[in-house]
């Protein structure tokens, strides 16, 4: 049997989409699948790349998204020729294909194939983006609004009883449900293996906080009022805190959060670093004490989407200080893997940093150990293996 995922993420590593692609991929291989991955490469933009990761073959279409008009009209049209003609002409026909984050055309053209061929057709529904992320109180995404557009019509009109539908949260499992569509919800999954289980070390004087991530130049990670908290906290409690922003460098922190460079580097306890390779993200996320999301609690993005990087937080054994949004309250708990942020404005955040801060050595450990214990209960692919498979069977 031969099973196809095809995306525009960047297959192995290069995002958080292509580790839930991997993770699929080794289900796949556990169900008797020979798979291959389609996704993009952003490092070689003149050549194809294919080969092999972990015993997954894989093709990367070069891709240069500098230019917004040629990734929406150009790009978007060579990589629909080049899914089609090369990898579903001249390829076996596949068994089982998994769409995720495809744009609207490509994403008709295997439709159609799909039908055609009799393959059973999945679509991966990792997220829903909010009117108000494109149309801002303050800011226009133009970069964002035609393919805002295009997911809209895809997920309301082009997905329908043809194709199953893999959904990352109850949000988006419910409107496919009440559609009729079948849908079977999984939510971010990854290798536990990849992750260090050894604790950072105990009873440092600092307490060490980070962030990870790209939230571009809006505030959907809740930025702003995150260094408005910090700035609340008395110098006592400032000097005793290291916040590391790993994704975001001073210039972009100063444009989100409205405040001068001058401003946010007196704040001697925060240092936005800017981009860093995953692999030193993951070092970092398991030396450090707790990371932090705050997300809105009514955004549609928030309640359909489910945080990558509170799963990567947890897998690295460490807790998280959050707010409940998605499906999060059904696997985390206030205390024990996780310190809990009642509302999203920066009073909520303040008592929750100084609950962290007020913590034992002993009791952190404790934490960064249910947090892996959490992980490895609850985001390990090898715990979706089986129901997979029978919704594969269901469908075929």
């Amino acid at each position: 049997m031969r099973a196809l995922i095809i995306s525009f993420y960047q297959y192995p590593d290069g995002d958080a989409g292509s580790i839930r692609q991997h993770a699929y991929a080794k289900i796949l291989q556990n169900l008797g699948y020979e798979v291959e991955i389609i996704g993009i490469n952003r490092k070689i933009l003149d050549q194809f790349n294919f080969g092999v990761y972990e015993n997954v073959s894989y093709s990367l279409f070069p891709m240069n998204t500098a230019s917004f008009f040629s990734k929406v009209i150009g790009l978007v049209h060579d990589y629909n020729n080049f899914v089609h003609n090369y990898l579903l002409k001249t390829h076996p026909i596949p068994d089982l294909i998994i769409v995720t984050r495809i744009p609207l055309i490509p994403f008709i053209h295997i439709k159609k194939y799909a039908k055609k061929n009799n393959i059973v057709l999945f679509h991966d529904c990792v997220e829903w983006f909010s009117r108000d992320q494109i149309f801002g109180h303050d800011h226009f995404d133009l970069g964002h609004f035609l393919p805002f557009i295009l997911a809209s019509i895809q997920i309301r009109h082009i997905i329908d009883k043809s194709i199953s539908v893999v959904s990352i949260s109850i949000y988006i499992h419910d409107y496919f449900i009440n559609k009729t569509i079948p849908s079977l919800r999984i939510p971010v999954i990854m290798d536990k293996n990849k992750f260090d289980m050894e604790v950072g070390d105990k009873c440092r004087s600092i307490f060490s906080l980070s962030y990870a991530g790209s939230p571009g130049n809006g505030n959907k990670d809740y930025l702003i009022e995150i260094i408005t908290a910090i700035r609340t906290l008395t110098r006592a409690e400032q000097n005793a805190l290291n916040f590391t922003l790993l994704g975001v460098d001073i210039s972009q922190l100063s444009k989100i959060c409205h405040m001068s460079e001058d401003t946010l580097e007196s704040l001697s306890c925060i240092h936005a670093i800017g981009r860093v390779p995953r692999s030193e993200v993951l070092n970092h996320l398991m030396a450090t004490d707790f990371t932090i999301l705050i997300r809105s609690s009514t955004a549609r993005y928030a309640k359909a989407g489910f945080p990558t990087k509170v799963v990567e937080s947890l897998m690295s054994s460490t807790p998280v200080i959050l707010n409940m949004t998605s499906d999060l309250g059904m696997y985390l708990k206030d205390g024990y893997d996780c310190i809990e942020v009642e509302h999203e404005d920066p009073e909520s955040i303040v008592r929750a940093l100084r609950r962290a801060l007020a913590l034992t050595p002993e009791q952190k450990d404790q934490m960064k150990k249910n947090a892996r214990k959490t992980a490895e209960e609850n985001f390990d692919y090898r715990l979706y293996i089986e129901e997979f498979g029978k919704f594969i069977k269901n469908e075929s």
